[in-house]
């Protein structure tokens, strides 16, 4: 088959034909650089509140009133001309069970400055260009054959709700044939043009988004859309440029040069470039994007086996996309569809891919999705800064006290965290709220947030992983008491990939339990022994310098002096940062760079620490990289 777009289903489309509204009663009464700033991208969701099957009208307060909690700025509703409007021209003809259901939902979201994106399009069989005027729920997808009919109902609306809808889209996906039956860019500039002038004269404050395009390779693809709609006149008659970024399934960084309209990460950049081809700098909007969860082996219409994602897969995926986003000056809103799955209204039993772009599932459970989403809407990436630009603002917090200095090139020592936090997940943990926590990873170490409510002031609002009990331990830690079986890592702690003892060999000297592999109180002794590469431990010479300095009784092991003084060096309590020795100091020797080099090495709960005696003062003291270590015995490469 070939590869294109799949037209998303249009839930009732067949309202016309009476099955959600049965009876209708007519109611009586410039330059090609940007110019854009970086920003914080505002995320938000699509929902459907004049469609009951997505928002049964008892449920609309209750979706409402799950946007603010997950950090929600704006939301996008389809308001269809052909429900609204089925009888005639004129407000005297407009339906009042969509009328109605729209005032429900304005009024459950008054008050909770979440801004609200209307998409007008569908044309009333009585106004489209239909041929024959076979109407049926099918043709509503024709342009109007008068365009001043849709500019009266669209004023119409502008004027009634000015003061609750300030973003009106016009149309949804003209350039594909289930929104606009032959597409015409031609065509659909026309109607942008009179519509713009018509929006604006009804509520001059209000904000006109053109284009909602899809990403669509033939028969006119995307681009060439775009820039017909330009030679066409468009430019000065939108505001922002909508784009929908769906890329079959695949990856956001996934590219086929066969089919470039399906990646998310070349698609965007090449829509503005297309918009600055012709002195264009508007920003863009992309209102609507994101992976189905859809049971693959039920799914009905899924025409590529990539399609269905897990809920992991899903979480994943729009993480990576919202912080590629962030990285586009140019790109300032981000419109997940949608928030709630949802049923087929005409066949229960039908399983769709279309039904499960939700964020919540159809029990209103939450997907681990809403957990990401909540973070990424409430705790943006703090700056444009190739070097550390995706490292979320509350994890950025810890992680500047250190190593923002050597970031920025004002410091020389070594990282505590690593230079950028370099996946950001969804993991599963029993005592985080709703069984999920976000973490985010550094090369030495996983930051975490059970409690995005807690108190942000304290120092434990972020934790840090206790990584190193894992790896060796042998199993994945899911709650405070509950954790996951897996092989102890036999990944190297330090050196070259194949320079050291590993993780798993190290079982033998480390305390997972209370009261196992302790030792004495040696302070003021010298350090003499050794660990090799098989975990065998035994006495030699003892390392010039090296003192055991202080003795920690939690869990009965030693501190080296050199240890110690560097604790003294750092900006957070040593304890957060490092957790309690789990193993006594052990001379080893490591492949560094191709070569033989003899270091230190101790193992906490949270790090590894390294001492070599030959490297500069500034890194003498290092961390080992348990981060990256933990991330591939997890998760693989």
């Amino acid at each position: 088959m070939a590869k294109s777009l799949k037209p998303r289903l249009v839930l009732l489309l067949m309202i016309l034909a009476g099955f959600i509204y049965p009876t209708f009663s007519p109611v009586s009464s410039a330059a090609s650089v940007d110019k854009l700033s970086a920003s914080t991208l505002q995320l938000g969701v699509n929902l459907h509140p004049l469609q009951p099957p997505e928002a049964p009208t008892g449920q609309i307060p209750k979706q409402v009133n799950l946007l603010p909690n997950m950090g929600a700025s704006i939301v996008r509703i389809d308001l269809k001309w052909a429900w609204i409007e089925p009888f005639g021209p004129g407000s005297n003809n407009w339906n009042p069970d969509p009328i109605d259901r729209l005032n429900t939902f304005l009024n459950a979201m008054s008050g909770n400055n979440i801004e609200i994106v209307a998409t007008v399009d569908s044309t009333p069989c009585w106004a489209s260009t239909l041929p024959k005027k076979d109407c049926n729920p099918n043709t509503i997808n024709y342009p109007p054959a008068n365009l001043q009919d849709y500019t009266n109902f669209l004023s119409e609306l502008v004027k009634r709700y000015k003061t609750k809808i300030k973003y009106w889209e016009i149309w949804n996906e003209p350039n594909l044939p289930d929104f606009w039956a032959t597409p015409d860019p031609e065509g659909y500039t026309a109607l942008l043009k009179a519509a713009y002038s018509a929006v604006k004269a009804a509520d001059p404050s209000a904000i006109v988004i053109g284009g909602a395009l899809a990403p669509r390779n033939d028969p006119i693809d995307t681009l060439t859309y775009l820039d017909r709609m330009y030679s066409a006149g468009a430019k000065g008659y939108f505001d922002k440029l909508s784009y929908h970024p769906y890329t079959d399934g695949n990856t956001p960084t996934w590219y086929d040069k066969l089919w470039p309209m399906m990646s998310y990460s070349s698609s965007v950049p090449a829509i503005r470039q297309h918009m600055q081809n012709f002195n264009d700098s508007v920003p863009i909007w992309l209102t609507e994007i994101g992976w189905t969860t859809v049971p693959p082996s039920q799914c009905s219409d899924c025409w590529t086996p990539v399609l269905p994602k897990t809920e992991d897969e899903q979480a994943a995926y729009m993480v990576e996309a919202i912080n590629i986003a962030k990285t586009w000056n140019y790109v300032e809103t981000f419109i997940w569809y949608k928030l709630i799955d949802t049923i087929s209204p005409f066949n229960p039993s039908k399983i769709s891919y279309e039904h499960y772009f939700g964020l919540f599932r159809k029990d209103y459970t939450a997907k681990p999705a809403v957990v990401q989403f909540r973070m990424l809407a409430t705790t943006p990436p703090v700056s444009n800064n190739p070097v550390y630009k995706n490292i979320l603002s509350d994890f950025y917090n810890v992680w500047k006290q250190s190593d923002l200095a050597i970031a920025n090139g004002q410091s020389n020592k070594s990282w505590l965290w690593g230079p950028d936090a370099f996946a950001t997940k969804t993991e599963d943990y029993k005592e985080a709220t709703g069984g999920k926590r976000q973490v985010q990873y550094f090369d030495k170490a996983r930051m975490e947030i059970n409690n995005p409510d807690g108190d942000k002031s304290s120092a434990y609002f972020v934790t840090n992983g206790l990584l190193p009990k894992e790896l060796i331990g042998g199993y994945i830690q899911t709650g405070d008491s509950t954790n996951q079986p897996k092989a102890p890592a036999e990944v190297n702690v330090a050196g070259d990939p194949d320079g050291s003892i590993t993780y798993a060999k190290l079982a033998g000297v480390v305390t997972l339990e209370q009261g196992k592999n302790t030792a004495s109180d040696r302070t003021g002794q010298k350090v003499t022994a050794s660990i090799d590469r098989t975990g065998n431990v035994s006495d030699g010479a003892a390392l010039a310098g090296v003192t055991l300095a202080q003795f920690i009784p939690e869990t009965g092991h030693n501190l080296p002096n050199v240890f110690v003084n560097y604790f003294k060096t750092l900006p957070q309590d040593w304890l957060f940062v490092m957790g309690y020795p789990i193993s006594e100091p052990y001379q080893t020797e490591i492949t560094l760079a191709g070569k033989s080099t003899q270091v230190l090495i101790q193992v906490f709960e949270r790090r590894v620490l390294t001492y070599t005696s030959s490297n500069a003062d500034p890194f003498k003291v290092e961390q080992g990289n348990v981060g990256r270590h933990y991330s591939q015995w997890r998760y693989g490469n």
